[in-house]
């Protein structure tokens, strides 16, 4: 085999590059195999660092977290499910259970996106979700279902005749809707609102900084 051919080309001196060409692979480079027991064993130190560091009470605090979210999905899914089978007869309204779990849903995501965004104001978003998810949507929404049923089965008893009980079943179905829409436009409109409010309180924090001689250009 020649010299340029092990090699490769020299350069224009005549002073080989000493890179050696490697044959072409037709084969893919095969993948790279993470030891099984690494991998237990790197989250068996996490967990043995987060009892050390944390104890027992930073444990319970983490379970009743995961219990209270698990607890507001199992009460929005069971409100959904109830609001569903109250609107199972109401013609053209049949989907009312639906329209809830979608606002709901609507509702939780803009609280998410605000905590990620508002940093500093996670709390609040979180008191305020709660609040319109559950105090103005669910629980509302799933009483005035409940109402629209016993008013539905009224009306096929022998007060069907009763104007009342006709203007209830109409008008409900309609109502519903309030506490569907309305709180899921207002939290929105509250939480694309704290950008601004963020910046006007910082305005204000800078200014005072600088008034009073405390922005660190103290002569």
């Amino acid at each position: 085999m020649s010299e340029k051919s092990e090699w490769g080309q020299r350069s224009s001196t005549g002073v080989p590059l000493n890179i050696p060409r490697q044959p072409a692979s037709s084969s893919a480079p095969e993948p790279i195999e993470i030891p099984r027991g690494h991998v237990l064993a790197s989250l068996g130190k996490r967990v043995s660092n987060r009892r050390t560091f944390e104890g027992p009470r930073g444990a319970s605090t983490r379970a009743s977290v995961w219990l209270r979210y698990l607890g507001y999905f199992l009460t929005i899914m069971l409100c959904s499910g109830i609001t569903q089978s109250c609107f199972a007869g109401v013609t053209g309204a049949t989907s009312g259970g639906e329209w809830m779990l979608l606002s709901a849903s609507f509702q939780l995501v803009i609280a998410a996106i605000g905590s990620f965004m508002f940093a500093n104001r996670r709390v609040e978003i979180g008191h305020q979700m709660r609040s319109y998810v559950f105090g103005y949507t669910v629980l509302p929404g799933t009483g005035m279902a409940i109402f629209m049923w016993a008013a539905r089965h009224l009306s096929s008893g022998p007060t069907g005749s009763d104007v009342f009980v006709n203007s209830l079943n109409s008008a409900l179905p309609w109502l519903y809707f309030l506490p569907i829409i309305i709180p899921a436009v207002i939290f929105l409109k509250t939480v694309a609102g704290m950008r601004v409010l963020n910046r006007v309180q910082l305005d204000d924090q800078e200014i005072m900084k600088t008034y009073t001689r405390n922005d660190g250009r103290q002569r």
